[in-house]
């Protein structure tokens, strides 16, 4: 069975389908793609025929993806590269061009962040922060566009933000301020690369269990059943995939400037939980944000 389950995946018979989600002939450049999300999209998007860019700043797991995409058959260069630096990012680009011939899709995919309450961050990690999450987004979108322009191709461009840039989020401030910002960028670059026929949108994860998570939350690895998560249960790195195909895919090709949200329908619950009795209720949970103590998500 591929990386989209039998939820997403389609017959074989039912070749309008494949044709509209099929990557064939595509280069995709992933960002952030050793593990997790990042990971889990590339591997989607090699599965339906895209010439896949994995790009990360750690050898071992970057060797392991790579490895793993190769061994399912799929088509992939590993560019170990750090795209907070200016001549990385046109590396990127280049190697790209010159290995495939053209960018068709860009995911910008890094992202990170730490708990830590503002009164006690120092300018420094702040600007870390938006470094990280948003002006790095900046570089590579910059830089792809224009491989794209040159090219002519109508491509797509996908950023992975987060619902905390849609929400208050208590211990993470220029995490959640990136993110908005990340989100605004989207939709304007969606009225700026528009008439090029460059189409940009972006995801919305939350609460997804990655290794980068589980550093800070190991709980999470317990498989508990969160009181927030209409779902029912916290996200996997393969839950963002989809919605990655679809934007990258030409099923999405009059959406562009949009954000859309994968969470388990977290976002549409954002201040509400389900109690023990199975009822839905606010009680509890702003006591908790009003301390000053992060929230726990």
């Amino acid at each position: 069975m591929g990386i989209m389950g039998p939820s997403l995946r389609r017959t074989e018979e039912d070749t309008m389908y494949k044709q509209t989600t099929s990557l064939a002939g595509k280069a995709a450049v992933v960002t952030g793609a050793a593990q997790g999300i990042g990971k889990a999209i590339a591997e989607c998007y090699a599965e339906f025929g895209a010439k896949v860019v994995i790009v990360d700043i750690q050898p071992k797991p970057l060797a392991d993806a790579e490895q793993a995409i190769r061994k399912a058959g799929g088509t992939v260069l590993a560019l170990q590269k750090d795209v907070r630096k200016q001549a990385d990012v046109d590396s990127i680009v280049q190697a790209t061009v010159k290995q495939f011939g053209s960018i068709d899709v860009l995911v910008n995919n890094v992202g990170w962040t730490k708990r830590k309450l503002f009164m006690e961050m120092t300018d420094e990690e702040w600007m870390e922060a938006i470094d990280v999450n948003l002006v790095q987004a900046m570089r590579c979108t910059r830089a792809a566009a224009k491989a794209m322009m040159a090219k002519g191709t109508r491509g797509s461009i996908i950023n992975v933000t987060t619902i905390e840039g849609f929400r208050a989020a208590p211990g993470f401030a220029p995490y959640a301020a990136a993110k908005a910002g990340l989100t605004n960028f989207t939709k304007t670059m969606a009225l700026e690369l528009g008439p090029w026929g460059i189409r940009i949108n972006a995801i919305a994860p939350d609460a997804t269990v990655t290794p980068r998570i589980l550093e800070m939350r190991p709980d999470w690895a317990k498989g508990s059943k969160p009181p927030h998560i209409p779902m029912g249960r916290r996200g996997q790195p393969e839950d963002h995939a989809g919605a990655a195909l679809y934007l990258a895919s030409d099923m999405s090709a009059w959406v562009t400037g949009e954000t859309i949200h994968v969470g388990g329908g977290t976002y549409a619950a954002s201040g509400w939980r389900l109690t023990n009795s199975g009822h839905w209720s606010t009680d509890g949970i702003n006591a908790q944000v009003y301390s000053g103590k992060p929230f726990e998500g």
